[in-house]
């Protein structure tokens, strides 16, 4: 009897494990995400010139837009990324990790990122505890919080960034680009939408399309405010450059560097890295994938998403069930 009432309750408890493999998409969530991203969106009508001195917009001209909060023991920095699904997000690199003589070091701190120390490895993917590093609001248009405490917004914490390609000495002066997962879904509303991500063979730089880009950079009149010990001009880095691609709005680069206010911007350049180009990562990391991928990873692997969850708990509670019909014996 004493050994029956030990099953139930080592199987019992073995179900309360959150066993979490991964939180990429499943492939059912992806063709979710595939029918509905950007959907029913527009892009607002106006022009600034660049994306400083620009044409105020709200959150919901842009739901795809979150703040990310950079917290320093010596000042506070921010920038903007862009919701692709409801619990990952793109944006800039350096907004995270900066590149010292030996290695990657975090933009908080400046304590060395353990990784890219084996050939083998091409990107760096950190697990952990963010909360006090970094902060990302969604459903907001203010980005900095000191300015605006009783405006409604969703905060959540990160749990894993990726950073692709940075291993690479080849690509050290091109890859300004991460990936986040979040540590729970967003809830989808007004305020708080995912756009679709640009596929390979989308052209970037077609003269003929035009392209915007919304973030949380202030402008001069509004950086000279006083809102405590925040860098200057902050808060663009890191936002999509978004376009309509059949009839959805979809997010083709990502702004990382732009001449600053102090001077004229009519004739300078702003540097975007291609979403294009990291097609393959944001699938292998986050589960958005074409069709044509989807297929070939359902008829090879089911180790990802719910059915991953799913046989490692079964395993789990074999093993353990297993064990203790060994020792009953």
């Amino acid at each position: 009897m004493t050994m029956h009432m030990n099953w139930i309750s080592i199987l019992f408890f073995l179900f309360l494990i959150p066993l979490k493999l991964t939180e990429k998409l499943t492939i059912s969530e992806n063709k979710l995400r595939k029918e509905t991203c950007g959907e029913g969106l527009k892009l607002k009508k106006g022009y600034g010139r660049k994306i400083l001195n620009g044409v105020k917009s709200k959150i919901t001209d842009a739901p795809w837009n979150v703040a990310i909060e950079v917290m320093n023991e010596k000042e506070s920095g921010l920038c903007t990324g862009t919701l692709i699904s409801s619990r990952h997000v793109i944006t800039a690199r350096h907004c995270f990790a900066i590149l010292k003589d030996d290695g990657y070091v975090w933009t908080t701190n400046e304590t060395k990122i353990r990784g890219c120390e084996k050939d083998t490895e091409k990107d760096l993917v950190v697990n952990g505890d963010f909360s006090k590093m970094f902060k990302l609001y969604a459903g907001t248009d203010c980005g900095y919080r000191q300015r605006c405490h009783e405006s409604r917004v969703y905060s959540s914490e990160i749990s894993k960034i990726f950073l692709p390609k940075v291993c690479d000495d080849k690509q050290l002066d091109f890859d300004d680009f991460a990936i986040l997962e979040l540590s729970k879904n967003l809830e989808f509303s007004s305020s708080i939408r995912p756009i679709c991500t640009a596929e390979k063979g989308i052209d970037l730089f077609n003269p003929d399309v035009r392209m915007r880009l919304y973030g949380f950079g202030l402008d001069v009149s509004s950086a000279n405010d006083s809102i405590g010990r925040l860098k200057y001009e902050t808060g663009d880095s890191g936002g999509g450059v978004v376009r309509i691609i059949d009839d959805r709005v979809t997010v083709v680069g990502i702004i990382y560097q732009g001449i600053t206010c102090e001077v004229s911007t009519r004739n300078e350049l702003d540097y975007i890295a291609s979403v294009a180009f990291y097609t393959d990562d944001i699938c292998r990391y986050t589960g958005i994938c074409s069709l044509e991928v989807e297929k070939i990873d359902d008829s090879t692997s089911a180790t990802s998403g719910t059915s991953g969850k799913i046989y490692f708990s079964f395993l789990l509670i074999f093993s353990f069930c297993h064990y203790i019909r060994i020792n009953e014996n």
